[in-house]
């Protein structure tokens, strides 16, 4: 209808320059005004094709994370683990790498633990691994591991890797209960955890 309008007019005498550059001029505030509509509507083509997530499943994208709760066309629904309801768009999800948690079903967490230097390091790796064993939730498969990481400035450092399930929720309580643990089996062994430590000497100062 536009056009034919334009060009009637054109056929009358009508100047068709000044509007052309109106709907010029129209036609670019459309696109700049539809432009991200268009972009997060593509996206979600996208990633519907794609599927790297589900609904359900917990996500990292951005600096965004949390469990998917809706996926549309324009936008991702996110509930975060604070429990905030974050609407993302879906060319934002799409511009950023995607970690999804849950797809494996396991992931895997590290916890460190230092013991003091005078320790017995064979003895202390047999605790943490009797520690890890015996939490509900520390899964065989993988198997865990307790490994020594580094000589740090008061204590060894112990990297303990444990696999468990994949929910942020499970993570937190598997981590809470391998923490207790292992303090309660190195109290019982007697192996000290030790803080830092520092020896100040003043130069000149009168003996005590």
């Amino acid at each position: 209808f536009g056009f034919g309008l334009i060009y009637a007019l054109g056929q009358v005498g009508v100047s068709l320059a000044p509007l052309l550059g109106i709907a010029g001029l129209f036609g670019l505030a459309f696109a700049l005004a539809f432009q991200d509509v268009l972009a997060n509507f593509v996206a979600g083509v996208f990633l519907a094709a794609r599927r790297p997530f589900s609904q359900g499943d917990e996500i990292v994208t951005g600096d965004l994370s949390g469990m998917v709760e809706d996926i549309q066309l324009r936008a991702l629904t996110l509930r975060t683990y604070d429990g905030q309801r974050v609407y993302v768009p879906n060319s934002m999800v799409w511009s950023n790498p995607i970690v999804n948690r849950t797809e494996l079903g396991k992931t895997r967490t590290t916890l460190a633990v230092g013991v003091a230097y005078d320790t017995d390091l064979a003895a202390a790796h047999d605790v943490l691994m009797e520690a890890l064993h015996s939490v509900d939730g520390v899964l065989d498969d993988p198997a865990p591991q307790a490994r020594a990481l580094e000589f740090g400035d008061s204590s060894i450092n112990f990297a303990l890797l444990f696999w468990h399930e994949a929910p942020k929720a499970q993570e937190w309580r598997v981590r809470h209960e391998v923490a207790l643990e292992v303090k309660a089996r190195l109290d019982e062994a007697a192996i000290e955890i030790p803080f830092p430590q520092r020896v100040v000497e003043l130069i000149g100062s009168p003996p005590p």
